[in-house]
């Protein structure tokens, strides 16, 4: 089974990529760790997610900088060929969407 969960802000504005069905919005989201560090602070983890098609217009169109929401992800990892050299690029791919707070 690939399903990552994540409850957190965006960190900025989504960026849209593509047109029409083939449309991608990319974020990081803020996702406070469960635990505290040893100066009894909670870090934050910053994870890429990638939303395609009509979540990706749903996205564009629903959330903005700060925004609290709930993610149902799936992981993936992009290959990219760079001159004879893999770059490897790690994603969350949002499979739903659940809005935690009313918008402000």
């Amino acid at each position: 089974m690939n399903s990552c969960n994540f409850i957190g802000r965006l960190v900025d504005n989504p960026k849209q990529f593509g047109e029409g069905d083939n449309v991608v919005s990319v974020f990081n989201l803020a996702v406070d760790r469960k635990f505290t560090n040893t100066n009894g602070e909670r870090d934050t983890d910053y994870p890429k997610l990638v939303a395609l098609g009509k979540l990706s217009h749903l996205v564009q169109k629903s959330l903005s900088k700060g925004t609290k929401v709930g993610l149902e992800t799936r992981y993936q990892t992009r290959v990219k060929d760079n001159d004879g050299e893999r770059d490897y690029y790690d994603e969350f791919v949002i499979e739903s969407i659940t809005f935690v707070e009313k918008k402000r």
